[in-house]
Formats: structure tokens, sequence, C-alpha cells
């Protein structure tokens, strides 16, 4: 009702792409091929930007411009109804807006025509290969992936973040300690990394995100978005 400024859903052109992929890949669709081909101009990738793009007549035009950080004012305040995000987002909830504790929960997209899909995102630890204390970063490392920092550094700290063991997310623990995070563990079975392993995708999706974020501003349809995208896309890749 956008007399009263209520929205049912939340969009963000400047993070397009990447709220578009748990949608593509419900629908059976993908990015890349593993040898570098564009798959994002299927029949299933364009149904699923169609339906994803036209949720921007069920969101706020206000949020349009902004970020999915940002947009946890609108959810907050009541301007909007439902809102995509990862476990992260259920702590920031909690801990900026305690009045509205208990009054949301968390709840699965609805599946597509290749089932329940979700995308996955983390940090990692590396170790760069000119250290001159490889032992030592080693040693560290293999101290901070034990179980229980793990946990430490998750569900028992602030915040509600997951960890990255399946034995830690199947514990009882977890839920007893951070009840909200029962409905992003159930998702992890799910979970598809949508990195793809090319090191021009970056610049793809830049281009990716910036196609379907005009298609949000009516400027071109969805179709024509992703074919935009290819084809800028493929040039990138001929490149030596």
């Amino acid at each position: 009702d956008p007399a009263k400024n209520q929205y049912g859903y939340e969009l963000f052109a400047s993070e397009a792409a990447y709220y578009w992929y748990p949608w593509l890949y419900q629908a059976g669709g993908d990015l890349l091929s593993e040898d570098g081909e564009i798959l994002f101009t299927s029949d299933e990738a364009k149904e699923a930007a169609e339906f994803y793009v036209d949720l921007v007549d069920y969101s706020p035009k206000d949020y349009l411009n902004s970020n999915s950080y940002d947009g946890r004012v609108a959810f907050a305040q009541g301007q909007v109804g439902m809102y995509m995000a990862g476990a992260w987002f259920a702590g920031v909830l909690e801990d900026e807006f305690p009045q509205i504790n208990g009054k949301w929960a968390s709840a699965p997209l609805p599946e597509g025509p290749a089932g329940c899909k979700t995308t996955i995102a983390g940090d990692a630890l590396i170790m760069l290969n000119q250290t001159e204390s490889s032992d030592a970063a080693w040693l560290w490392m293999e101290y901070l992936s034990r179980p229980e920092q793990l946990a430490r550094m998750t569900y028992l700290t602030t915040g509600t973040l997951l960890p990255p063991l399946t034995s830690l997310l199947e514990s009882d623990e977890i839920v007893k300690e951070k009840p909200v995070l029962e409905g992003f563990i159930d998702l992890m079975k799910c979970g598809v990394a949508s990195t793809v392993s090319n090191p021009k995708f970056p610049r793809i999706e830049t281009i990716l995100n910036e196609e379907l974020g005009k298609a949000m501003y009516g400027e071109q349809t969805a179709s024509e978005a992703l074919d935009n995208a290819a084809q800028q896309g493929e040039a990138i890749l001929s490149r030596g």
C-alpha cells in the first residue's frame, strides 16, 4: 500500500546480481560453465530474472538505490514485510532494533523447479605464499579452524554468524545458544557457493549488476539485461 508507505518486499539495484542468484539457482540456471561459457542467458535464467525484477512492483522506491544493510531500517520500521538476508542479519536486528524482537521470523524462499537453493558466502583464512613464518601461520590457522574455536567465533559470541562445520550446525548447542539461527541452519543443506572460478568473472558480475539494476528502474526488460550483460561479458572473456 504505497499510500501508507507499506510494501511486501525489498529490492536493491546496487546489489541486484547477488540477490538474484538464489532465484537463478532455484530455476535451474547458472552463471558460467567450468570452461568459461556464459550460462545466464538460458531460459531458466531469464525466467528467474523476470520474476526477480518484477518484485520491484512490491518494493519501496526510496530504498531501490540503497543497499541491503541500509534496508534493514525499512524492515524494522514496518515499511516492508519481507527482506532477503543471511544469518548475520538476525544479530543486527536484535542489537539495533530490540523493540521488534519476537515479532519477526525467518522463512525459506519458495522452492523453484530445481528445488531449494540459497547462496553461501563467508570469510576465509589465507597464508601468503611468500610469508617468512609459514609454520607459525599454519599452526595459527589450524588452531582457529578447530571446532571449539569456530564455535567461539560464531554462535558463542555476539552476533549470529554460522560456523562452517556440519558437526556444529547439527549440534543441539547452537540452537540452544542462538534459537534465531534455526531457520538459517535448515537452509544450509540447500547452499550453493556463488563464487565462479574465473579471474574475469568479477568484471562480468559488475556489468550484470548494472544491467539488472537498469531493469529494476524500467530502462530495459530483465531479458534484455541478461543479453546485454552476456554480450559485454563475452567480449571480456575473449580477451587474452
